[in-house]
């Protein structure tokens, strides 16, 4: 969560710079839209990140206000963070983050970077629908089950 913003706007930079080659046309454009695509890809992170976080941390039944707060304090934690590393990198000549800042220039990292948070929430919904499904059906055999034995409970009660 701490370099999100900064892995994002490298892997950006990295792609238009591999477009501009071949398509031109598509990078002057891309460059142009550079804060709204840049936008999109933090919103994707952070929309990703604050849901699934406090799902995990929180669990599914979890109020909205609790939800909100939690999310509000991940924001500003992670600013704090995101601010005290990058002011270190000034002070120390090694800083982790600034770092691994370099391997978002190569293209197919930026790509996957860039894709991650869109392949998650496609994952958790196909999981979620496998869920729903497998529910569907222990329900249904349930029920079954119930009409079956409320049928030979019936049958025992004549013959008894």
């Amino acid at each position: 969560m701490v370099g999100y913003q900064m892995f994002t706007q490298i892997s950006i930079a990295t792609v238009i710079a591999s477009l501009n080659s071949f398509l031109p046309n598509l990078s002057a454009w891309m460059i142009s839209k550079l804060d709204t695509i840049t936008f999109i890809h933090n919103f994707a992170w952070i929309f990703v990140l604050s849901s699934l976080i406090p799902s995990i941390l929180l669990g599914k039944e979890r109020s909205v206000t609790v939800h909100f707060i939690f999310c509000l304090t991940f924001t500003f934690v992670s600013a704090w963070i995101r601010d005290f590393i990058l002011g270190l990198n000034s002070e120390t000549p090694f800083n982790p983050v600034v770092s691994a800042a370099f391997l978002f220039y190569n293209l197919p990292v930026a790509v996957f970077y860039l894709c991650t948070p869109y392949i998650v929430m496609l994952l958790l919904d196909f999981h979620a629908s496998k869920l729903r499904a497998r529910r569907k059906e222990e329900m249904i055999k349930s029920i079954e089950i119930t009409l079956s034995n409320n049928a030979i409970n019936k049958g025992k009660l004549r013959n008894g």
